[in-house]
């Protein structure tokens, strides 16, 4: 009787070190997904504004409209997504990080990377979503940095507020706050058209659709 306590006792034991290794290599990928997210933003972002912003740049004295510029936003945008769309959705944008948050994609606990947050208030899906905010501002101003550092001095001199959002003269700040929010509705009207369930059959074609969007 007592041999067969001890049998059944060592395999439970066995078991519970099991589960014990499962957990953790549950948490160990999680871990690594989220690490793999925030980078993914990170170097998103830092590639829409370096090569974004690249195409602002009036290389050669073109007057006028430059259609180089919303072009090259565009497909920057297509290869960005077809890079990183699998790893954290190439966000790419705090407004679509609300988007994202709302629909549940990035719903991973941070409580691992800040502390502070460990607050019942907060949902893991905001928590995933501030978290995302900040790569996507660190992702943004290394790229912007890169770009001036590897600009020739010339270009930046001629252009001062390089790739800054700037109202026109005959714009009034009113107009300006309603164009900035219809075309940011538009774009969510489109990010959450392509992220809705029933249209998962046509991801293929997600970068484009995305992509021409933004051109």
């Amino acid at each position: 009787m007592s041999t067969n306590l001890n049998v059944r006792d060592l395999s439970e034991n066995s078991n519970d070190d099991n589960t014990s290794i499962t957990i953790e290599n549950k948490k160990r990928k999680e871990l690594i997904d989220k690490i793999c997210m925030v980078a993914a933003e990170v170097i998103g972002t830092g590639l829409l504004t370096f090569f974004g912003c690249m195409g602002c740049i009036n290389w050669f004295g073109i007057t006028g409209f430059n259609i180089v510029a919303p072009l090259n936003f565009g497909l920057t945008v297509m290869f960005i997504i077809q890079i990183f769309g699998h790893i954290s959705y190439a966000i790419i944008n705090p407004a679509v990080v609300i988007v994202a948050v709302v629909h549940r994609y990035i719903s991973i606990t941070v409580s691992s990377f800040i502390t502070i947050l460990r607050n019942q208030i907060l949902s893991k899906a905001i928590q995933m979503g501030i978290l995302f905010v900040i790569a996507e501002i660190v992702g943004a101003t290394l790229g912007y940095g890169l770009l001036y550092a590897l600009t020739p001095a010339k270009y930046i001199a001629t252009q001062p507020g390089l790739c800054t959002t700037v109202v026109h003269d005959e714009i009034t700040i009113t107009q300006a706050f309603f164009i900035e929010f219809f075309l940011t509705f538009t774009l969510i009207l489109i990010i959450s058209g392509v992220w809705d369930p029933r249209n998962r059959d046509n991801g293929d074609s997600i970068p484009v659709r995305i992509g021409e969007s933004i051109n």
